[in-house]
């Protein structure tokens, strides 16, 4: 579908600018998949007073969002009810689609089969797509997953659990509100917890399937498991940052046949430095900028690929 995006007037730009690529797009590798109607259904039954209002939602995107975001590593949110390719992913994550029937299961177990990564957050799959409850959690999913939620606990935020990864990724996160116990079946343990009466039972669990690969994800997890979980992950998968950037910069690229624009956002009230791994030039004053990249505080810098000038 076409996109109409804002042109501003030749006049008002710098003369270098004015020839800038045209037709750039951003590059992802991972996308989630959204869907209005789950979010409905995660507010109808919250199940805890601090889940209400989009909340459960919230946490189960934002959680590995954040992650990502802190890595440069871009992604994109498409429609679970679209057409999209998702072999175009090397990653696509689940935040608690809590509304999953046999086709997009299917086509799921599809990508999945064909080499791709899939995340499946709790209270994914709770319902079909018409707010039914098929089997136990996560429903048309637990074929693929090769697990189901045998139980699940929703706590006041003062009741924390710590759980500990015990395949691939290394270390431990603390967990809040919403713990899912979960049964293997083909999958096996990738983190357990390590507190309460669930303690030594898996909270999350990884299964290889075809060419690929699924990990379910029993917590509506922070930033903090996800970084643990990416640091091993990302690399072993093949996802990339845009750019090695220190903590509060951020790198985002735009794409296209003639080009390659760099944006360079430092977000610290500090100044900052960032290797470059190409040679660029200014977009707005086409000077050559060096393999040092100096920011000031808060200075946003717009590179443009060496070869496209």
């Amino acid at each position: 579908m076409a996109t109409n995006r804002a042109q501003p007037s030749a006049g008002t730009l710098p003369v270098h600018w004015r020839t800038l690529p045209n037709d750039e797009l951003p590059q992802a590798q991972v996308a989630f998949l959204h869907d209005y109607a789950s979010r409905w259904s995660l507010d109808l039954q919250p199940h805890n007073r601090d889940l209400q209002d989009d909340e459960a939602y919230r946490r189960a995107l934002m959680g590995p969002y954040e992650a990502l975001w802190s890595r440069n590593v871009p992604a994109v949110l498409l429609s679970a009810k679209g057409s999209d390719d998702l072999s175009a992913y090397k990653l696509v994550i689940l935040p608690a689609l809590n509304l999953v029937g046999p086709s997009l299961a299917g086509r799921l177990a599809a990508y999945v089969r064909g080499g791709g990564t899939l995340i499946v957050t709790a209270r994914s799959g709770f319902k079909d797509e018409w707010g039914q409850v098929p089997a136990a959690p996560p429903g048309h999913l637990a074929a693929l997953v090769g697990a189901t939620v045998s139980e699940f606990d929703s706590r006041p935020p003062q009741h924390t659990n710590r759980v500990r990864f015990v395949e691939g990724a290394e270390g431990s996160a603390t967990a809040s509100l919403w713990f899912e116990v979960l049964a293997l079946e083909e999958a096996r343990p990738l983190a357990l917890y390590e507190e309460d009466a669930y303690a030594g039972q898996p909270a999350a669990a990884v299964r290889e399937l075809g060419q690929g690969r699924v990990i379910y994800v029993g917590l509506l997890a922070g930033p903090d498991f996800y970084d643990l979980l990416f640091d091993w992950l990302l690399a072993e998968i093949g996802v990339a940052a845009t750019l090695a950037t220190p903590p509060g910069v951020e790198a985002v690229e735009r794409v296209g046949p003639r080009g390659r624009l760099l944006f360079v956002l430092n977000h610290n009230d500090a100044a900052a430095e960032v290797a470059l791994s190409e040679p660029y030039a200014d977009a707005l004053t086409g000077e050559a900028v060096g393999a040092l990249l100096s920011l000031a505080p808060r200075q946003v810098r717009i590179l443009l690929s060496a070869g496209a000038l």
